[in-house]
């Protein structure tokens, strides 16, 4: 508790400085305005125009209106979730077994893999990368598509538990030949779901 309080201190005074800092700056450019409206006004409304561009962009940014990725990261081999959750029609669970019990939905183990294609593809070329790191006995090394900033603590479990479907912010993957983030998944994004949807915003929620 004590530590909360000297943290809520700390955020109080930085808050103060900066918006003292505004007000100067402000006062400032408000008089530099002023005197240069009139003889430089073309170098006045540019001025004004980056201002606004700024502002908006800042805003953009810690308020949602991101847009997801565009690059995808490289992943070790190709995993078709048209066919394992579309054709097929595997729940998200049968892969990510931890996902409505734990912080992470966790990947398959490569063991998980074969469980299926000791049988299944073994004609499939793609599938070459799964059967080469099978036996050498190494996992295949997934990378992450979204990953959320080191402070923000996501408890995947707790909003299974809560009802949301993984359509809610991962997307209609079962429809996706490579995953990609749809999602800004910023905290404009998770605070907009958590007020329509009745969640709790306080900060300890995420960041604690």
């Amino acid at each position: 508790m004590r530590l909360l309080w000297r943290a809520l201190k700390f955020a109080l005074a930085l808050l103060t400085v900066l918006l003292v800092i505004a007000v100067g700056l402000t006062l400032f450019l408000s008089r530099l305005l002023w005197q240069g409206a009139t003889r430089h006004p073309k170098a006045v409304a540019l001025g004004v125009l980056v201002l606004v561009l700024g502002a908006a962009a800042l805003f953009a940014a810690l308020f949602g209106f991101r847009a997801a990725a565009a690059t995808l990261p490289p992943q070790p081999m190709a995993f078709p979730h048209t066919i394992h959750a579309g054709t097929l029609g595997l729940e998200c669970t049968f892969c990510h077994r931890t996902a409505a019990t734990a912080a992470a939905a966790s990947y398959p183990s490569l063991e998980q893999c074969m469980f299926c294609h000791k049988v299944v593809g073994k004609d499939n070329p793609n599938l070459k990368p799964l059967y080469e790191a099978a036996g050498k006995e190494q996992p295949l090394n997934w990378l992450r598509v979204h990953r959320l900033p080191d402070h923000v603590h996501f408890q995947h479990g707790a909003h299974i538990q809560a009802g949301l479907t993984c359509a809610t912010c991962h997307g209609e993957v079962k429809a996706m030949t490579e995953v990609r983030q749809v999602r800004a998944l910023n905290m404009g994004d998770c605070l907009s779901c958590h007020r329509a949807s009745g969640g709790p915003t306080d900060c300890a929620t995420c960041h604690y």
